[in-house]
Formats: structure tokens, sequence, C-alpha cells
């Protein structure tokens, strides 16, 4: 017996090592019994594990507050009374069990199995036997290993027990984070002589040195989910549009924050029209209110309610249109910039601190509702608003509107398609139980969304009894009903300024909830990307609060809310929707839905249900494939009461939603033109998770059969059986 050892180096610098090789002479060659890495006496270099969040309690808050926004508390009551009342419930109930769900706990598994954010989640990163702090682990295995000094090739079998092996430290293993082991022959030198030895095409060695890695108690850490080409695309595309939706979305708590300091004056600015902003039309009690932009009448008259969001607020009135925005109006500006500066400090340390500003922010909305649900039911016309929130008309479900604003009203209440669900589970322990957790906060997010329908339409049945009118007059869309219609109920109550103050406190939390959500999936998803920004969080996090503050500038200009509009119709509309179809389309067909079920069985100790993995397959993807189309049949030009947007401006919104989409297609062409080989090697790569490459040189593709016969041998590659269907 012998023994060899090899002074290795990692390419990086990072963990100097040696190998040795124990050695055992035969008759006919040599077998390699045992192989392990010495280390050199070093300093011990630190690893850097990933955050995860400081209580169990404080991630499901995180969930529920950013899923549970606007979207929920003002406009599901609203479209479930625009649909039939009660028969609403059918088709949102249906979407939600088949495809919601499914989605949402989808998207937390992701996260939670690869521990990434938006954009790594879609890389492949091998799974690891155990913590790799220089190296990756090398699974045990058996390989040919072929002396050739003195021009013999004696040929024998070598067993590698669990070697570690530092990245970039062997010819032909070094300098990539990820290799799959063909045929090609690597070498190891000893002085006179060295060993060429290769592995059998069915043999991986999973490399990850240089990267931080996050280990589980199963010795798992991240995981290859999809290797595939549009997916990686699709990380960037979901993170692209959180980062659009900040650009608005910042402006409505900008609103609610200018309204807050508002309700602390002894008389509300909206209950009179003896201000200076306030036209001649202004009427203190107008007769009617009805159709038109919210608090337009049969006369032409407007509410000091209408006239003060509109004239005091937006300064709407000193703008003709889009090409006319005017100056940032310093006093929403005040208030942008308040905004970003509770986001930043919020999030600067990551969920650590986040992890405790949802206990108010999330906690606070559900406080405020119960406070106001109980003032609402004792007003007057109360009733009546109430039975018109909960009148059931089944006929209206023959209709296909009703499905379809069931369907996308799943998709943005949920959140899904965000980023933000995969990146807050990415902070998760591995063994955490990820299906409760998406049963936990889907029935939380649908329970809040209908019962806050009884707090709005209590309120609105008292505004149609005070005015007379219908109670269709006051159920308007839009920013009109939180920022016209409910202030105006408020100022008329005892202790008016009191239920204001609240009342906007609670879309203040309810929007900080939301906005924290969405830029944490941008933050998260570059800094797991890319590892300098990593290392200086707290600066790339200032530097992405302070270009959303910037670009936001452009919505609290006079003409603001037309840019508000633009970016509310185009930015999050279909772009989101065709990112959730490629997320489902990329674990369920391409990387598999078995497999993505052995991940999850690996963090909760039990495989999904049938039900769980023929909605990932099969309903999932078509339901969202036909929301996408019937959301791009269905649209229609935005506008803004009687304002009609011109053509420059609807092209320009089409450009920034294609910005986003186009990321998947263009990365597919650029992947595809980088890959070696002809058209069907390119296409059967690109279909593969990198791990199984190895596959695709024998000839074989585990997703889809893509010919009759093996793929045209390279050389170095055995022949084997085409491809097989595999989930």
């Amino acid at each position: 017996m012998s023994s060899v050892v090899a002074s290795t180096k990692d390419s990086n610098a990072m963990c100097p090592k040696a190998v040795e090789l124990v050695l055992v002479k035969e008759q006919n060659g040599v077998q390699l019994t045992n192989s392990t890495l010495v280390s050199p006496p070093q300093p011990p270099v630190e690893t850097q594990e990933r955050e995860t969040w400081g209580k169990k309690v404080d991630f499901l808050l995180s969930v529920i507050g950013f899923a549970v926004d606007l979207a929920n508390v003002w406009r599901f009551p609203y479209l479930c009374y625009k649909n039939g009342g009660g028969a609403f419930l059918v088709p949102y109930l249906f979407f939600m069990v088949i495809a919601g769900m499914p989605l949402f706990y989808m998207e937390l598994a992701l996260g939670q199995f690869n521990r990434e954010g938006a954009a790594g989640v879609w890389k492949i990163c091998p799974v690891l036997k155990a913590e790799a702090q220089c190296g990756g682990r090398l699974r045990s295995t058996s390989f040919t290993l072929e002396k050739t000094s003195h021009r013999k090739r004696l040929g024998s079998v070598v067993t590698a027990s669990e070697a570690v092996l530092p990245r970039g430290s062997y010819r032909g293993l070094a300098c990539r984070p990820m290799l799959a082991l063909s045929d090609a022959p690597a070498q190891i030198n000893f002085g006179a002589s060295s060993f060429a030895f290769k592995a059998w095409p069915s043999v991986r060695a999973e490399v990850n040195g240089g990267h931080r890695v996050a280990t589980s108690p199963v010795g798992t850490g991240r995981a290859p989910v999809d290797g595939a080409v549009p997916s990686t695309g699709v990380g960037f595309t979901v993170i692209l549009i959180s980062l659009y939706v900040g650009f608005f979305y910042n402006v409505i708590i900008a609103w609610a924050l200018h309204y807050l300091f508002s309700s602390f004056a002894v008389a509300l600015p909206w209950t009179h029209c003896n201000n200076t902003w306030n036209s001649a039309r202004c009427a203190d009690d107008p007769a009617g209110n009805a159709s038109g932009r919210p608090g337009l009448n049969h006369s032409f008259q407007t509410t000091p309610a209408a006239e003060y969001f509109e004239r005091g607020v937006l300064h709407l009135h000193e703008s003709h249109g889009i090409d006319d925005l005017g100056p940032p109006r310093w006093q929403l500006t005040s208030c942008l910039l308040l905004v970003v500066t509770l986001l930043y400090f919020s999030l600067w340390k990551g969920v650590k601190t986040s992890g405790k500003v949802v206990w108010i922010t999330a906690t606070m909305p559900y406080v405020v509702l119960f406070a106001l649900l109980l003032r609402g039911i004792t007003l007057p016309g109360a009733v009546d608003g109430i039975k018109a929130y909960l009148s059931v008309d089944f006929h209206r479900l023959r209709e296909a509107s009703v499905w379809i604003d069931a369907a996308t009203q799943i998709c943005f209440s949920l959140g899904l398609g965000f980023g933000v669900l995969i990146a807050f589970s990415s902070y998760n322990e591995f063994t955490n139980n990820c299906y409760r957790d998406a049963i936990i906060t889907t029935s939380v997010n649908s329970l809040t969304s209908f019962s806050s329908g009884f707090v709005v339409f209590s309120f609105l049945g008292y505004m149609a009894q005070k005015h007379s009118v219908p109670i269709a007059d006051v159920a308007k869309d839009g920013p009109g009903l939180i920022f016209i219609i409910y202030p105006e109920a408020l100022a008329t109550l005892p202790l008016s300024s009191a239920w204001a103050a609240v009342f906007f406190v609670m879309l203040l939390t309810l929007g900080i909830d939301s906005a924290m959500g969405g830029m944490e999936s941008v933050i998260t998803g570059l800094t797991d990307e890319f590892q300098l920004l990593h290392r200086h969080r707290e600066l790339f996090t200032l530097f992405i609060v302070l270009v959303t503050f910037l670009l936001s500038l452009f919505c609290v200009t006079n003409g603001g809310i037309y840019v508000f509009t633009l970016l509310d119709h185009f930015a999050a509309g279909t772009s989101i929707l065709f990112g959730v179809l490629i997320e489902a389309i990329g674990v369920a067909w391409l990387y598999g839905v078995w497999q993505f079920s052995d991940d999850i069985k690996q963090m909760t100790g039990q495989r999904p249900s049938l039900y769980w993995r023929l909605c990932w397959k099969f309903v999932s993807p078509c339901f969202l494939l036909f929301v996408v189309v019937v959301s791009v049949v269905t649209s229609r030009p935005p506008h803004y009461g009687d304002y009609v947007f011109p053509e420059w401006a609807n092209a320009l919104g089409w450009a920034v939603a294609a910005s986003s989409m186009s990321l998947v297609p263009v990365y597919a062409a650029y992947k595809l033109c980088s890959l070696p080989g002809s058209l069907r090697e390119k296409v059967a790569y690109a279909i593969t998770p990198e791990k199984e490459h190895e596959l695709v040189d024998g000839g074989e593709v585990r997703q889809f059969t893509v010919s009759e016969r093996p793929l045209s041998p390279r050389p170095g590659r055995r022949q084997s059986i085409t491809g097989k269907l595999g989930g």
C-alpha cells in the first residue's frame, strides 16, 4: 500500500487543501480504496449563514400583511357587489381552491427549499450532502481510474468515499460551481505519473464552491429547481414588476399620510367649501351623487370631499393631461420622502427588523376594521348596505365577466408573481411546514376580504340613505372610494377627526406592509444573485429606496394622477399573470412535479397529495393561460374620469408591460444561442435542468421525448435511449 499526497489550491485562493489518495497496487493496475482531503493548518474560515426569521409568527404576519392590502379590503367587496353579491363567492372560492392555494403553496415551497430570492430559485443549485464551507460534497460514487504513465493504460475500478472537492482543485473540475461529469477524462498529476479518470454518464459530481450555502438538518441546501431556459428570465421579470409597482404604490401611502396629517385639524378640510382650492361648483350638500367621477351629480356639482382630493391634494385642476405634469407638489413630496424613509429603516437590516415592524403594521388594520365595523352597523342605512353586499343573483354566473373578475382578483389579492412569497419563505427554516403556512395565509386572506365587505357597505348604505340615492351611486371602484366616499362618511360622525385619523392609520399600515414586501422582493432577489450587493445590503437598500423615490416624483406632480393611472393599468396587469404562468410551467413541466414533490417531502416529511400534483401539473397552468389570454383580449385603454389618454401614452404603457415580459424570451434566446450543438441539442439542454445534462449527453431527456433517435454523438458521448416522459 502506498500513500500519495497531491497539493491543491482553489483558484480563488479560498481554501487551499491537499488530497490524500491511498492506493493499493494490483497485478493489472491500481485500485483507489479511499480519498480524503487534508487541510493544512490555517485560520478558520467563517461562513455566511442565511438570515432567518426571528420568530415563526414574524413570517406569517409578513405574508399576511403583504397579501392583505387595498385589493382585499376595498376592491373585493366592490367586485362582490358588482357581480351578483353572494353569488360571486362561487367562482371566487372555486378558483381559490384549484389555482390560488396551489400557486401560493408552490411559491412558498420554492423559496423555502432553495433559500434564494425570486431570481436565484430559477437557477440550478445542486443538492448538497452537508454544509460546504470551501467547496462542495462529491456524492459517493464509482468511476474508472486509468494509469497513463509510461504509455500504459491499466484500467481498474476506483471508489471515492464522499470526498470534498474545493472548486478549481483539479483539471476538468476547475472554476465551475456545478459540474456534471461525463465521458471527458480529467487528470490528477502525481510527479512523473498521471491518472486520468472518467465517470460513467449516470454519475454526477455536484460541486458548489465559493458560494454561500444554506444547509438543513437533512443535509439539503440550495436546490436544483429549474435549469430550463425561460425560468431564469422570469425571476428578473417579477423583480422588475415589483420595482414598477413601487413607483406608484408608495404614492398611495403618501396620500394616506397627507390625509392623516389633515385629520388632526379641528374641522376636517373636506367637510366644507370655504377652502382656497374649492371651485364654484362645490356644494356642501349636493342634491345627488349619480354617475360619472366620484362626487359628481346630475347638476354637475361636486362634494367638498371630491374637491379636496382632486384639487386640494392632487391639484389636478392645474394640469391639462399627462403631457402637462407640472412640478412635484411639496406637500406630497414631503409625505413621499417620509414614506420611503420609513421603508428604508424597516428593511435595511433584513427580516430581523421588518419582522418586528409587521407586529404593528399587520395587526393594526384588523383592530381598526373591527372598530369601524362596530361603528358602521349602528349607522342608519347600514342594514340596506349589507343586504346589497350579500344579495345573491345566481343568474350573473352566466356572464363570463364575473368569472374573469374572480380569476384576476385571486391572482392580485394573494400577491402571486411578485416574488415576495418566494423572498419571505427563503428566510424560513428548512423544515418549516410550508403547506400549513399556505393554508393559513390564504384562508386568512379570503376571510379578511369577505369580512371587510361588511365594514365598507355598512358605511356605503349610510351614505346612500343620507343623500337619498341608490347604493350604486356611492359604490365606486378605485381611489374615489377610499379617498372621497369614505372620508365624507367619517366626517359626518361624532368625533370625526378621531375616526378619520384611525381610518388613515389603517390605510397607512396596509400600504406599508405591501410596499415592504415588494421592496424586499427586489432586494432579496438581487442580493442573492450578486454577492457584492449582499455584502453591502444597507447601501443597496438605500439605492433602491432612492431610485423608487425619484421616479415616484412623477406621480406627485399636478398631473401625477395620470402617471399613476397609467402605471396602475400597465405595470402589473397582464405582465404579472404572464410571470406566474411561466413559473407554473417551469415547476410543473420543466423541473417536474414529481421532483418538486420530493423536495417538499424533504422539508415537511410528507409528499403532497395527488390533488396538489394535479393542480400544479394541469389545472393551474390552464387556469393561468386562460386568464392571460382573457386579459389581453378584453384589455381596454386606461382613463381617469372623462380624461382619455393619448395614443403615445398607451404605447408607453404597453412598452412598460413588455419590458418585464420580454426578459423571458430574451434570456431564452440568449441561452439557446450560447449553448453548443445542433438546434435539437440546444432545445434538449434548454428544457433540462443542468444537474441532468449528463442524461442529455446520452440522448435521454427526462421531461420530453425530443426525437425517436438518440442525439448525434459528440466525442466521448455514449449512445443511449431516447427521452422519456417524466413529471
